[in-house]
């Protein structure tokens, strides 16, 4: 499956401390969340998936193994579930009696309906349950063919929906269908048909054949005659048209006028199909002719394009494209470029497009290109499934293809291929599934229940649809319905979520290997984030199920990735090699014990991020308000209904409470209990950070619930009436405000819509404090308690204001102070103090501002600092004084130089240096010359290497990456890197594996690893693998507030700067940075990246062990890259003999990718070369033969611990058949072995095959005779394939003997034998010869089973053959065979008639007539 890239890396300041450290905690969750959005929006293309290149030919895929993955266990990738059979309803059965010339079925699925033609008659009926039939038998001639379209708008009256086209061979008939208005239990209406027809037009000869509509109500169809029509309707007659007419876009006028122009033989069209998303038209004609028209950009014309005939692959076998059988447009939603596929008789989807890729989307249709050619299952190498064939029904719907094979009379195959499993592979992947439906398909549809509300899917920035498993919390399953005569085949998709759900209730709980295999397959943050929809399901009829989801959470997702050991200069002993997870300090370097810098966080927290990502998806990035025209004035308006908002607000509820239940215990969320304060922190990486990192997590869910619980109720209030109150400055801001900004940093805009709401019902007291109350229920951090009183002190204060009465006026505004000085610490006091003494109650403003200052100074400290002369080593005071300057025209320059002279301590050289850079950064940030930024930097970053034993590189990094200075980074970490050790005792300690006893290595090599790990962290920032970490708590080093956290950046823009980056470091001689970064593109899977680097310093990383398994899978990759390609077999050798857990299957791939290595090896003449590709090719049959054995085992149903045994290695054949082939009594994979040993005993052959054919006789004992007998020969048939041009391993004298001895004491058909061998290539003069032979031998086994003139029977049988297929020996051959066969049957004639044997007189007299047959073989 694909790999989650979203493991990310974090450090958090205060997340559980004041209202900053909140606001930062949202921000950093947020910008979490951002990422996974674009996650989920980074999966490839269908043109991608497709290898497709602007300018190539078409690509070919389907070939490889991956095209269609297998998996241990097949429930674990199953897509498909058998839901029900609905029968025909038995109201129709007597009317099949009366039936004369015609029947047909069809599917109309946007009504959820099924029709029957029975003659002249239709019926329809809702195929779910059979219910609600309908019919309409106002037609005097058999309909030929059959449509459901939407009207025109303005044609018809409302209540006619939908409009049912039927043809005859005379007339096309245009009938209205209504719904009534009340629905039943289950919320469906019944169908009416009008009596009379709406419009009734003749064909003029024409046989329509299909019938297609448009969503704009136009009806197409395809003729006998092979030409287009359109059936034009219209309200009214106009000067030049009628109401209904019937209009041919395949013929010009001429043809009209001259109709000998119009020779060409007829091809009928027997598919019409419409793009509705690009407004083009399909047909496809009996021949297989494509036609392509375009309806214009509107959809209002027809102008036709092109013809295609279809044409065959060069590289592909011409049987394969045979038959086109289905046209099935792509939309847009799915991909812009892809516009049709083709299916073919045999199930090879071919894609097409209709403009060139290399223009613009807006082109209309000029060409029908082929782009890729995509085989069915079954042609893989290693392929388990055969073929389809056969297949007279098609379907292609978002991803998921369905081809109907007639293989037999009596039932149908289906075949289904769905990539919703593999949405983020880079090429297309599918799981597959056959499945068998009574009877012959008539007609298939995909009628998967569309979502409630289209705004809750919307498109990704490339205008697709995401993949099923972003939007399968919302999204019901995919269905499918087959009709066939003996009913409606439903079938469900199983969404990922659905699968999970199945597998635990089947193994009843989530310890089971194929649960766990699910989590593997799908990786452990995908699997995570789809067990979080059972586990806040709060439909769920089954809690237990719930239950199992949460323990499959904790089990296979809470454990964070291997942390980082960290070590004491004194005990570095065990210390290994993790560049990317380094976090140890330098000596005497400050560090937060509780949150370090980096740590590694668990798939549980990173799919509770991505599963929030996924339910706020459609407001994430969307606008709060949109603006409109009201009666010419611009207004505002929700962006989403209130139902919209409250759905989404009901799904991140059941989010935030499941974090809420699941946080104590032993679970592994226990940490987000703020007030604990025994965190075992090995539990998480070893630090803190992922706590923290849940507990943003925990604000951000309670600050969106909160805002969209609001968004709620301002929709219910109306939230027009509601923007218009405020001020200008607020309603610019919402208007270009998303949700996004209004979670993270929209509080006061949201407490500005809150005091609109309640400031729409001032006066009325009751509905306000109503309001009010119901606002601190749902929303209380953002409505809070102190925001009430403040909201109720305004309005006693207005009130007061409007107030007569002087007593009462002043009553008022003390009121309303009093209530202000209970809120001190929250009180806008220049506000509130504005508004009293614009009521002239300037006493209420001295007694507010006195008792505010009191509050946020209760310890008077203030005053103290000012009595003391503002001393420098007070360090609150410090920071008060430089903030008095903070903001003045002062100099920064000038403040420096004072505090050198005050305080030369406590304010060194280097800090002024610091400051000074910091200064110079913060000024190039702001410069919007592009030249004067960049040379701002660079001065930055040359003052910063001028004391880099004194910088804090992270800072200063955060810095210049939040400018875009990102190489800057590079150089100022490296530099420092550099300085830190100048004797590069830190390479030595790395090339010497890192010695336990090297004290000054170890600290000098961890001294480079904190400046590595800076850019590191930067990279993740940049590519979405992590965020950019914040330092711990400090002193800044200068005056001013924190620097802000860099803001997310475009996606190319960060990749462009990313690849900077690495360019710079490759371009370094630092050799130590060169295996950071290796080491980081290996631990972030981008090795073909990695590959792509040319450096000296690769191979010795690749090649390095280290106490661990060095890099071979990548090393054989970097040898094949740069065509040495010897090494590379040799390391793809290794691979496959490395002692483990591979499975047989890789190693078998890994010889094959080794031989094909060495075949394109230019020292191909070298004795040493010849010697290993012989080598490398035993390894391959021996391989070959392993993997025959493990499959046969696991049919078997042997035990973990024996198929481990069988992966373990590469085995030798004696170990294959000594402790496996003969243990279990694997037949076939001894003679497999002995073949491949070259050992030809015969005795030993002879007695394989006849316990090979006893075993397979027996295997299907409990079945028929016919059946068993058929299986023996497809066994048979198919070791011929493998073993007939050896006559050592394929002895078919005895093979015939034991399979005719058998077949008299099955008492079945004697020729079964015969067809079998046949089939083999086995000709019949051959098998004459063998049976005459095993006749003569005297045998008395066919005395014994009572059956002695057994052969002679068969003899007759194969002469009777020969003679009645004569066009098959040839002429030379005649002769001879004649007279042999003849003195053949003389002398089996002359032994009947001396036998009394019951069966002797019936074989004697076939033989004679084979005798007289034979007579006149000339």
């Amino acid at each position: 499956m694909q790999q989650n890239t979203l493991s990310t890396t974090l450090s958090f300041g205060g997340g559980e401390g004041g209202g900053d450290g909140v606001l930062q905690d949202l921000e950093i969750a947020g910008r979490l969340v951002d990422k996974h959005l674009n996650y989920d929006s980074s999966f490839p293309s269908l043109l991608d998936m497709l290898r497709v290149s602007p300018q190539g030919s078409a690509t070919v895929s389907g070939l490889s193994e991956s095209d269609y993955p297998n998996s241990g266990d097949p429930r674990s990738i199953r897509h498909l579930s058998f839901t029900r059979k609905v029968p025909l309803p038995s109201e129709l059965m007597h009317h099949f009696q009366h039936m004369q010339c015609n029947c047909m079925m069809g599917l109309f699925p946007e009504i959820n309906r099924a029709w029957l033609t029975i003659d002249s008659d239709i019926y329809v009926w809702v195929y779910e349950d059979g219910r609600d039939l309908a019919y309409f038998d106002g037609l005097h001639e058999t309909i030929l063919s059959v449509g459901l379209v939407k009207p025109k708008a303005g044609v018809f009256k409302k209540y006619i929906e939908y409009l049912l086209c039927l043809t005859t061979t005379s007339e096309i008939v245009l009938l209205g269908v209504s719904f009534s208005q009340t629905a039943d239990e289950e919320g469906n209406s019944g169908m009416h048909l009008l009596p009379e027809p709406l419009f009734s037009v003749p064909t003029d000869g024409s046989y329509i054949l299909t019938i297609k509509g448009t969503n704009d109500g136009r009806i197409f169809m395809g003729a006998k005659d092979g030409c287009l029509y359109e059936l034009v309707y219209q309200a009214e007659d106009g000067w030049f048209s009628r109401k209904c007419q019937k209009v041919n876009h395949s013929r010009s006028t001429i043809s009209y006028l001259l109709p000998f122009l119009a020779f060409s033989e007829d091809d009928p069209i027997n598919q019409v199909e419409v793009d509705d998303s690009r407004h083009i038209l399909y047909t496809l004609s009996e021949k297989g002719t494509i036609t392509v028209y375009d309806l214009d950009a509107d959809g209002k014309n027809s102008l036709y394009v092109i013809d295609f005939y279809f044409v065959y692959s060069l590289t592909v076998d011409k049987s394969n494209f045979k038959n086109v059988v289905s046209l099935c447009p792509i939309s847009t939603s799915e991909s812009p470029h892809i516009h049709l596929v083709v299916v073919t008789g045999t199930g090879v989807r071919l894609y097409y497009t209709t403009m060139p890729l290399v223009g613009g989307l807006t082109q209309r249709p000029s060409q029908l290109t082929l782009l890729h050619v995509r085989l069915p299952p079954g042609f893989a190498a290693n392929a388990t499934v055969y073929r389809p064939t056969k297949v007279h029904k098609a379907l292609y719907s978002h991803g998921t293809g369905v081809l109907c094979s007639n293989e037999s009379n009596e039932a149908d195959t289906v075949w289904t291929m769905s990539s919703d499993q593999y949405p983020y592979h880079p090429t297309l992947a599918e799981s597959q599934s056959t499945h068998a439906v009574d009877g012959f398909v008539w007609a298939l549809a995909d009628v998967t229940p569309q979502l409630w509300c289209s705004a809750l899917n919307p498109t990704t920035p490339q205008g697709t649809k995401p993949p099923l498993l972003v939007t399968q919390h919302q999204q019901s399953p995919r269905q499918l319905v087959l009709l066939s005569a003996t009913g409606a085949h439903v079938l469900t998709f199983l969404r990922p979520v659905d699968q999970l759900r199945q597998m635990l209730e089947e193994s009843g709980g989530a310890e089971s290997n194929m649960v766990k295999e699910f989590f593997s397959a799908m990786t452990p943050t995908q699997a995570c984030a789809t067990a979080l929809i059972i586990a806040t399901d709060p439909h769920r009829p089954n809690a237990q199920v719930a239950e199992w989801a949460t323990r499959a959470l904790f089990l296979y997702g809470a454990n964070p990735p291997p942390a980082p050991v960290t070590f004491t200069p004194q005990t570095p002993a065990g210390y290994n090699f993790h560049p990317t997870q380094v976090s140890t300090p330098m000596p005497g370097q400050a560090t937060n014990t509780a949150i370090v810098q980096d740590a590694q966080f668990s798939p549980l927290h990173n799919a509770l991020y991505l599963y929030l990502a996924r339910i706020l998806r459609p407001v994430w990035a969307s606008p709060v308000a949109k603006e409109t025209l009201v009666e010419g004035k611009p207004v505002l308006m929700s962006s989403m209904s209130a139902e919209e908002l409250g759905f989404l607000a009901e799904r991140v509820d059941l989010l935030a409470k499941f974090l809420l239940t699941n946080q104590g215990g032993t679970t592994p969320l226990q940490p987000l209990n703020a007030s604990n304060t025994t965190l075992n922190i090995t539990r998480y990486g070893g630090d803190g950070s992922e706590r923290a990192s849940l507990l943003a997590l925990r604000s951000l869910l309670s600050q969106a619930l909160e805002v969209l619980k609001l968004m709620t109720v301002l929709s219910t209030h109306n939230f027009t009436t509601i923007t218009g109150s405020l001020q200008k400055e607020i309603r610019e801001q919402l208007r270009t405000m998303t949700f996004r900004d209004l979670v993270l940093t929209g509080r006061e805009v949201c407490r500005s819509l809150i005091m609109a709401l309640l400031d729409r019902y001032h006066g009325d007291n009751a509905s306000a404090d109503a309001i009010s109350e119901r606002l601190r229920d749902i929303c209380p951090g953002l409505y809070r308690i102190e925001d009430a009183k403040l909201a109720k002190a305004n309005e006693i204060i207005l009130a007061a204001k409007a107030n007569t009465n002087k007593a009462e006026k002043e009553k008022g505004f003390k009121e309303a102070v009093a209530l202000c000085k209970q809120i001190g610490h929250h009180v806008n006091v220049n506000g509130i103090s504005s508004q009293l003494a614009s009521g002239g109650a300037y006493e209420g403003v001295v007694d507010l501002c006195l008792s505010v200052a009191a509050q946020r100074d209760p310890a008077g400290l203030a005053l103290h600092y000012y009595k003391n002369n503002e001393p420098a080593d007070d360090h609150q005071g410090y920071m008060a004084f430089t903030s008095r300057y903070h903001g003045d025209n002062a100099s920064a320059d000038a403040i420096s130089e004072r505090l050198r002279d005050i305080c030369p301590g406590l304010y060194r050289i280097e800090d002024a240096k610091l400051a000074k850079a910091n200064e110079i950064i913060l000024a190039a940030k702001a410069n919007t010359n592009k030249a004067e930024k960049e040379k701002g930097f660079k001065e930055a970053v040359a003052l910063c290497k001028q004391i880099g034993h004194h910088v804090n590189v992270n800072g200063i990094s955060s810095q210049l990456a939040s400018g875009g200075a990102y190489e800057g980074v590079v150089d100022l970490c490296l530099s420092v890197a550099a300085q830190r050790d100048p004797a590069g005792l830190a390479l030595h300690y790395y090339k010497n594996n890192e010695p336990a006893d090297d004290h000054q290595g170890y600290m000098a090599f961890t001294s480079r690893m904190e400046c590595y790990r800076v850019i590191m962290d930067q990279l993740n920032q940049l590519v979405g693998a992590g965020v950019v970490p914040q330092t711990s708590p400090t002193v800044p080093s200068r005056p001013g507030p924190p620097t802000p956290p860099p803001s997310t950046l475009p996606s190319t823009d960060a990749t462009q700067y990313a690849n900077q980056m690495m360019n710079l470091i490759v371009g370094s001689n630092d050799e130590l940075s060169h295996v950071t970064l290796y080491q980081w593109l290996v631990d972030t899977n981008r090795t073909d990246r990695l590959l792509a680097i040319t450096s000296p310093y690769l191979e010795t990383f690749l090649t390095r062990s280290n106490g661990q398994s060095p890099l071979h899978h990548l090393l054989w990759r970097y040898y094949e890259r740069n065509r040495d390609y010897f090494k590379a077999a040799k390391t793809l050798l290794l691979l496959a003999e490395q002692i483990g857990d591979t499975p047989v299957n890789v190693r078998v791939e890994y010889l094959s990718r080794a031989l094909m290595c060495l075949s394109s090896c230019e020292m191909n003449t070298a004795s040493s070369y010849s010697d290993f590709m012989l080598h490398m090719e035993e390894k391959k049959e021996v391989a070959r033969v392993q993997l025959m054995v493990l499959d046969a085992l696991q049919g078997e149903g042997a035990s973990a611990d024996v198929i481990a045994q069988v992966n373990s290695s590469l085995l030798t054949l004696t170990t294959l058949y000594e402790k496996f082939a003969e243990p279990w009594a694997l037949w076939e994979c001894k003679l497999a072995i002995v073949h491949c040993a070259g050992h030809s005993e015969p005795q030993l052959v002879q007695s394989i095959w006849t316990n090979l054919i006893d075993r397979e006789l027996e295997r299907s004992r409990v079945e028929p005779v016919e059946t068993r007998v058929d299986s023996l020969s497809s066994k048979i048939k198919a070791l011929a394939r493998l073993y007939s041009a050896n006559p050592n391993y394929f002895p078919l004298e005895h093979i015939i003997k034991e399979c005719e001895i058998r077949s008299v004491r099955l008492r079945t058909n004697t020729s079964w034998v015969v067809t079998a061998l046949q089939g083999c290539g086995i000709q019949v003069s051959r098998l004459i010869n063998i049976y005459h032979k095993l006749y003569r031998s005297g045998d008395s086994v066919w005395e014994v089973e009572r059956s002695p003139y057994h052969l002679l029977g068969v003899l007759a049988h194969l002469i009777t053959m020969l003679v009645d297929n004569e066009a098959t020996v040839q002429p030379p051959q005649k002769r001879a065979l004649r007279e042999q066969c003849l003195d053949y049957v003389a002398e089996y004639l002359t032994d009947l008639g001396a036998s009394a044997d019951a069966s002797a007189g019936v074989i004697s007299a076939h033989l004679k007539t084979c005798q007289a047959k034979l007579e006149r073989f000339v």
